[in-house]
């Protein structure tokens, strides 16, 4: 939420000098005039708009930048199906700062936005009661400042993977800030498996620096015993870009599935999946030998399967 920087509580005395009243003044971010903002230093970082049922729209901003940008200098209109822009609207009317390298979340309602992504950075949140409606499948978002474009970003439905059938709820995402918001392919679905949508937060989709995928235990045993040691099966894992699905599973010595980790999920670029030792109905699984199978598919045909044995070594 904008927070409006205090007042200060200036007592005139003995010693009071003009000078000194002008000078803190000045250093207020209230009195100091907002610098002109340019294209390239403020960009659209991710966008919903088709949210889940009861949920609102939001926008993601970054600050490309070395400098803080203060938000009362920026405006923002949605854009049409026809790519025709609708009327500007304000971001904020007091100081409203994202810091070098940061990011801003524009949004009417931040309260749901947390609700339906947990792992959201609300302390980014900047309620926007006025924030324009985006269409659902097809449209655009344009900032402004100074009446001159800053960024535009024009969505389809062609940018959400082919795998997601329902795209509520998922939000599309920058790939890479260096490279321009319009390029192809620079604006992609959220990965599933980080809940369909960041805001506020670096994108798990932004590429990682491999030439081809990998999946690596942190260590070939656990113990799911409570003692706070090694607890949980931890599979951490890099590819090379974003728009890899995955199916994740769990067998034991003889070749039966116990438990189902991820199910046709769209994966972010790194990240790290977790199993308690649990089966697909919650039961305790003995101690012995299992098998995690990772089957990687992509829509340019790409698949690969991977089978990491592992040791579970102490009933719970």
């Amino acid at each position: 939420m904008i927070r409006l920087h205090q007042p200060m509580n200036i007592r005139i005395g003995i010693g009071y000098r003009p000078s000194l009243l002008l000078a803190m003044l000045t250093a207020s971010p209230l009195a100091v005039k907002p610098q002109a903002i340019r294209p390239g230093e403020l960009l659209i970082a991710e966008i919903l708009s088709n949210p889940k049922p009861g949920g609102v729209d939001f926008v993601e901003v970054y600050n490309h930048s070395d400098r803080t940008i203060d938000l009362r200098q920026v405006s923002i209109a949605s854009v049409t199906s026809a790519g025709r822009a609708n009327t500007a609207r304000a971001i904020a009317n007091r100081y409203a700062p994202i810091e070098p390298h940061g990011y801003g979340v524009l949004t009417a309602n931040p309260a749901i936005v947390k609700q339906h992504y947990p792992a959201s950075e609300s302390a980014l949140f900047i309620e926007m009661p006025n924030l324009p409606n985006f269409n659902n499948e097809t449209g655009g978002v344009v900032l402004y400042s100074g009446g001159s474009v800053i960024d535009s970003l024009f969505y389809t439905p062609a940018m959400q993977s082919s795998f997601i059938t329902d795209h509520r709820g998922i939000s599309l995402e920058r790939q890479r800030f260096a490279v321009a918001t319009l390029a192809p392919g620079n604006f992609q679905s959220a990965a599933t498996s980080a809940g369909g949508a960041t805001p506020g937060y670096a994108n798990p989709q932004e590429p990682a620096d491999v030439t081809e995928g990998d999946f690596v235990l942190a260590s070939k045993t656990f113990s799911p015993d409570g003692d706070g040691y090694e607890d949980r099966l931890e599979i951490n894992y890099r590819l090379p870009e974003s728009g890899f699905m995955a199916n994740i599973e769990v067998f034991n010595d003889k070749g039966q599935r116990v438990r189902r980790l991820q199910r046709n999920q769209l994966m972010a670029t790194h990240g790290t999946i977790t199993w308690d030792g649990l089966s697909d109905t919650n039961q305790r699984l003995p101690m012995g030998i299992y098998l995690a199978v990772i089957e990687l598919y992509h829509a340019q045909g790409i698949r690969k399967v991977y089978r990491k044995p592992f040791v579970m070594a102490a009933r719970l």
